[in-house]
């Protein structure tokens, strides 16, 4: 499944991530790919739902950002 989206994906974030051992991988946060004829926007799992909650003016000029993206 991960190899599954690599010849269309478009990485629009990206950023450092500690992983469960401490090790530091860098990851696209925000990808972009096609599916059969739609188009799918994966925010990742990183918590985004929190920081829009705790009125994070950066993620919700992310997202304000993602769906006007979306949109054209």
């Amino acid at each position: 499944f991960k190899y599954m989206f690599t010849k269309n994906i478009k990485i629009l974030a990206s950023g450092w991530a500690t992983r469960p051992r401490g090790n530091f991988n860098y990851f696209g946060s925000i990808v972009e790919f096609n599916l059969g004829q739609g188009k799918v926007m994966n925010f990742g799992s990183i918590g985004w739902a929190n920081s829009i909650a705790k009125n994070d003016h950066i993620v919700k000029t992310i997202i304000s950002n993602a769906i006007k993206y979306i949109q054209t």
